[in-house]
């Protein structure tokens, strides 16, 4: 009885399963090699093409776009990014796409290359290790990489003027950084810059650092005069923001990563918004206060100590019904910080110092701060001899406000002098004057004419001759007085004479005032007759 054997698979079918598994193999080491699949999320699809437009980093070819479709609400454009293997550690969480083709902002020209290859998509990886498939691609290139050293803050605003994206942060003329993004919160009403300071410069950033904008050109008429200052050509175009610690304060405390910091509109305001200590006053002018802004200095013989607050100051009693009495109020602010003693924050005490200047004669008025710009300032001065407008000193009680008693100063005086010079030429008897006047002129004009008559007179004329005669013969006369003439030789030798029998005569003269009787007597003793008898 024969066995039954089992049947033998034919070899012939070897051959379609060692195809099948060669295919199989390349069809795993094709898609294996095709790497992964990312969708990309595009507001705008210009310039972007399926199969051409390639996926680089660090212009080395990593991916390319294998489709672009709408979204499903129609409002965005997906990229289908096939991502080669060896960069799919790319795919974390905090990387960043954008598109590179040519762009010219306020940064400079980027992506000329493009002009000829055609837009890519570039990538830059992020150090976040958590993988993701879908990205949102960036409208523009990121400014600061994810990896660069430095330190990121924010700045808020209320100027009405903001900066841009990409302008650059300065210190003292070295660009340390530069704003990364520009936005406006509705809610604060505020603009807000977050900025990048690098290393090593972000050091340089304390709890009492400042802030401000920094034109590229800046033009200023003070009274100091005209100073113009200009920055790099990048500045002078999109503007900038520098920092530093106002003169004489201390560095602070380091910060910490996205700390925050008001941004000033310039440096100037840097130190009057941040006097916290201060004390105001109601000051009433019955004068032009053109050329007076918020923010004028108030000065106390030439030292600033505080500012103008409001113009005009509304808020004097409720509801705002009352009179000026055609005086125009304003409000400044006496700022006790500036003057760095240990009683900056006693308001009682310097509110005492300013009581005693006003019983002095403490006034204030406007001084011409700029002759060109026709701006205007306040001045404190002590007038002891000045005398307070009773009419300010009533509306002051009426409101009972503090006020520093004003008086007209600088050009208003001017003016003011020259107003009473001119009502005064006004009372003059003009018209009398001048009929006066005239009338001299014609007397004078008479006077003219008869001594005209009498020059042309012939009588009048031959009294030159005559008295040119007379100096002759005087001239004649004189002459013969000279040196050199005979009469005065002989004068001459006659004083010689005369002074030779002088001299002889004096001893002659001597004997006679000593002995009267000399010229009778002989001057020899005679003896008595008498005697001699004896």
């Amino acid at each position: 009885m024969l066995e039954n054997k089992p049947e033998r698979m034919s070899k012939v079918w070897l051959v379609p399963l060692l195809a099948l598994m060669i295919g199989g193999w390349m069809l795993y080491q094709h898609i294996s090699s095709q790497g992964s699949l990312i969708h990309l999320e595009i507001s705008n699809a210009e310039g972007l093409e399926a199969g051409k437009t390639k996926v680089k980093s660090l212009s080395v070819e990593i991916g390319l776009v294998e489709a672009i479709e709408l979204s499903d609400d129609y409002s965005k454009a997906i990229l289908s990014v096939r991502i080669d293997p060896h960069a799919e550690k790319m795919l974390v969480e905090d990387s960043v796409f954008w598109v590179v083709k040519p762009r010219v902002g306020t940064t400079g020209v980027s992506g000329l290359g493009t002009l000829f290859s055609g837009a890519y998509l570039e990538l830059k990886p992020g150090s976040n290790s958590k993988r993701i498939s879908k990205f949102q691609v960036m409208e523009n290139p990121p400014l600061i990489s994810s990896d660069t050293k430095g330190l990121r803050l924010r700045l808020t605003n209320n100027a009405n003027k903001a900066l841009s994206d990409g302008a650059p942060i300065n210190f003292r003329g070295f660009e340390v950084g530069r704003i990364e993004t520009v936005s406006y919160d509705i809610e604060s009403r505020q603009t807000q810059y977050d900025i990048f300071i690098f290393s090593p410069y972000d050091a340089l950033v304390t709890s009492n650092t400042r802030f401000w904008m920094k034109p590229g050109v800046s033009l200023n008429l003070d009274a100091k005069g005209i100073q113009f200052e200009m920055d790099s050509l990048e500045s002078v175009i999109t503007g900038g923001i520098t920092f530093g610690l106002p003169a004489g304060w201390e560095p602070g405390e380091t910060i910490s990563e996205n700390s925050q910091f008001y941004l000033f509109t310039d440096e100037a305001t840097i130190l009057t918004e941040s006097y916290d200590n201060y004390i105001e006053y109601v000051l009433f002018f019955d004068e032009s206060i053109a050329g007076l802004n918020v923010g004028s200095p108030v000065q106390f013989k030439g030292i600033q100590v505080g500012q103008v607050k409001e113009i005009p100051y509304l808020k004097l009693a409720p509801n705002y019904q009352y009179e000026f009495q055609d005086m125009i109020p304003v409000l400044i602010r006496i700022e006790l910080d500036r003057w760095r003693t240990t009683n900056n924050g006693n308001v009682e005490y310097w509110h005492k110092v300013i009581d005693r200047m006003l019983n002095r004669g403490l006034h204030a008025r406007l001084k011409t701060a700029n002759l060109l710009t026709g701006a205007r300032l306040i001045d404190l001065s002590v007038q002891e001899d000045a005398v307070s407008d009773p009419n300010q000193l009533k509306l002051a009680q009426q409101l009972k406000v503090k006020i520093i008693p004003t008086m007209k100063g600088g050009f208003d005086q001017l003016e003011q002098k020259v107003s009473q010079l001119l009502d005064k030429i006004n009372n003059l008897e003009i018209e009398t004057t001048i009929h006066n006047a005239n009338a001299l002129l014609k007397t004078t004009e008479q006077s003219m004419r008869a001594i005209d008559q009498m020059m042309t007179n012939e009588e009048t004329q031959s009294l030159p001759k005559e008295f040119n005669n007379t100096l002759v013969q005087a001239n004649e006369t004189l002459r013969s007085y000279s040196k050199d003439s005979q009469l005065h030789k002989d004068l001459s030798q006659t004083v010689r004479a005369l002074e030779q029998s002088l001299r002889e005569l004096q001893p002659f003269l001597r004997k006679i005032s000593a002995k009267p009787n000399a010229i009778i007597f002989d001057g020899k003793p005679q003896r008595d007759p008498r005697l001699e008898n004896k």
